[in-house]
């Protein structure tokens, strides 16, 4: 059966320089309002025993070791799950610990759950964590992103005692250590940026205002959503209608608390989607480029010899060059991007932007961040990172205040807290019931009974390679 006051796991989320140890000790005051225990697991100190530490070691060296650690694990066990399965071990230890605390003595196979408890995860790093605890605990786990600016996080890493004394230096280890923890680019490799955008709520720098909004939300609270949710949310639905090839992006322009406007990437009104046409031209027109650039290097006899400007040599050269930056340029994508097309449909209306906030569900690049402010949108809220934009870089006066990361519930939970909550009725009196959160309970939908999340968590944990099982 599925116990009242249901366990929760809160699985957190934040690329480098956000604190997750900050943002665990906020949850925990948020949680204790509802009399709820919130146990952290940190997975760094369960990677930690397979990778200790030398003496002497630096911040930045401790960051690499367990980044290192954790690549090693999923190798070892060919799972790039494998660290939340640790998790799930752990959690279920803990779970364990405190029933004994309880006074229960009931044999270790009878206890399934504990009742309003929380276990919070610091921090997941790959989303194959994600999905895994998605399967075990059903609605009950909780994905919580946290995230400033990149110079916000910048200036809090290079606050960390570094192997370096020297400020360029320590830029360049921190800029790397941002890239690495972002996306690293080999198999089993963690990517933030890819694990971050699959968060149910979102935090803005671990705002303590933000984090009781929504765990005030997720019990029941009464409260409406605000314009910047539901325009995030009518954001993600606008890029179902996306055929582009690469990845769909969504979004919503809001002016005076009222979407006036919505976009996502598609060819221009009238034309055939790639998809359709069969080829995507953005490919042919970049490989046609680096034949060209072949050619004049081996004109001007700066190209090796065993390289030729042909099919052959194109192919050689666009493998080597593959996820570089020569081939990641976007302006010849025949798609107009969601942002573009959002301040299109405004201008088509005969509505105006200025003044507005463009809501998308990607970070946007340089082209549509240029647009945005050349109709003079006073704000760009966004979810999913995009490492290639240059949008900071080529216009950086104000970029801190009008470019934010989304804060509140993610368009994947709103409508089941927002629309799937009971309705609230009335007594024979006509009076509401106060709003209680020692006696509130969460918004989980249809919760899995005790007994088939148990076998879950045995399942999850049998999966890792015999010695690492406890």
């Amino acid at each position: 059966m599925a116990t009242s006051d249901p366990e929760l796991v809160i699985g957190l989320v934040a690329p480098l320089g956000t604190s997750t140890t900050d943002l665990t000790k906020e949850i925990q005051g948020s949680l204790s309002r509802f009399g709820y225990k919130a146990v952290p697991i940190k997975l760094s100190e369960l990677l930690g025993t397979a990778a200790p530490a030398p003496t002497g070691e630096t911040e930045d060296q401790r960051i690499r070791r367990l980044i290192e650690a954790g690549n090693q694990f999923c190798k070892v066990n060919e799972d790039a799950a494998a660290v939340a399965r640790l998790a799930v071990s752990a959690i279920q230890a803990r779970r364990i610990e405190l029933i004994r605390v309880d006074g229960d003595d009931r044999p270790i196979d009878e206890i399934t759950s504990r009742p309003r408890t929380a276990y919070i995860v610091q921090s997941l790093k790959r989303r194959e964590e994600v999905q895994l605890l998605r399967e075990v605990y059903g609605n009950q786990f909780i994905l919580i992103g946290s995230q400033g600016s990149v110079a916000e996080r910048t200036h809090s890493l290079l606050q960390l005692n570094l192997s370096s004394a020297d400020d360029k230096k320590k830029d360049d280890i921190v800029k790397i250590l941002i890239e690495i923890d972002a996306d690293e680019r080999e198999q089993l490799g963690q990517n933030v940026n890819r694990t971050y955008p699959q968060a149910d709520l979102f935090i803005r720098n671990n705002d303590r205002a933000d984090i009781d909004r929504v765990f005030d939300l997720l019990f029941q609270k009464p409260e409406a959503p605000t314009i910047g949710e539901y325009a995030m949310y009518v954001a993600l639905a606008s890029s179902a209608r996306s055929l582009a090839a690469s990845r769909k992006v969504g979004a919503a322009i809001v002016v005076d608390d009222a979407v006036i406007a919505t976009g996502y990437n598609e060819v221009p009104h009238g034309q055939i989607p790639d998809i359709l046409e069969g080829e995507d031209t953005s490919e042919t027109f970049k490989r046609e480029n680096l034949r060209d650039t072949l050619k004049r290097l081996k004109e001007s006899g700066l190209l090796a010899d065993k390289l030729e400007a042909d099919d052959d040599g194109v192919a050689l050269a666009a493998a080597a060059l593959d996820k570089g930056e020569l081939l990641s340029v976007i302006e010849y994508q025949r798609a107009v991007h969601a942002e573009a097309k959002a301040i299109d449909d405004a201008t088509v209306r005969g509505v105006s932007p200025a003044g507005g906030t463009l809501f998308v569900t990607t970070y946007p690049c340089h082209l549509c961040y240029k647009q945005a402010l050349s109709v003079r949108l006073a704000r760009i809220e966004y979810i999913e990172p995009y490492p290639k934009s240059r949008a900071v870089a080529m216009f950086s006066k104000e970029a801190e205040d009008k470019l934010v990361p989304f804060a509140g519930v993610a368009p994947r939970r709103y409508m089941q807290i927002f629309g799937d909550r009971p309705a609230f009725v009335a007594d024979m009196a006509g009076k509401f019931r106060k709003y209680d959160r020692k006696f509130a309970q969460p918004l989980v939908g249809e919760m899995r009974e005790d007994e088939d999340r148990a076998e879950r968590e045995r399942r999850a944990i049998n999966a890792l390679k015999k010695e690492f099982r406890t």
